[in-house]
């Protein structure tokens, strides 16, 4: 769960960067005289970071989930009873 925890953290850091897309597109249609044509694209994107505040918000969830669910399991651990 920690692990998990951590995970999520790092993504959650991570929404700073931008993204990039690449993606390739081919289609194929029934032709005039019987035959297949074929349309062949190729695309790119980028998807910026313009909510800084939000991202920043996450982050900080994400890293104060982490703490409370590490000293939540060291509260755990000094409450149990020793046999």
């Amino acid at each position: 769960m920690a692990a998990s925890e951590e995970t999520s953290a790092r993504l959650a850091r991570r929404s700073y960067l931008p993204d990039f897309m690449v993606g390739v597109n081919v289609m194929t249609m029934p032709g005039k005289n019987g035959g297949d044509e074929y349309d062949q694209s190729l695309t790119a994107g980028i998807t910026l970071p313009l909510w800084f505040g939000k991202y920043r918000a996450g982050a900080r969830e994400a890293e104060a989930r982490s703490q409370a669910y590490l000293l939540e399991r060291d509260a755990k651990a000094t409450r149990l009873p020793w046999i």
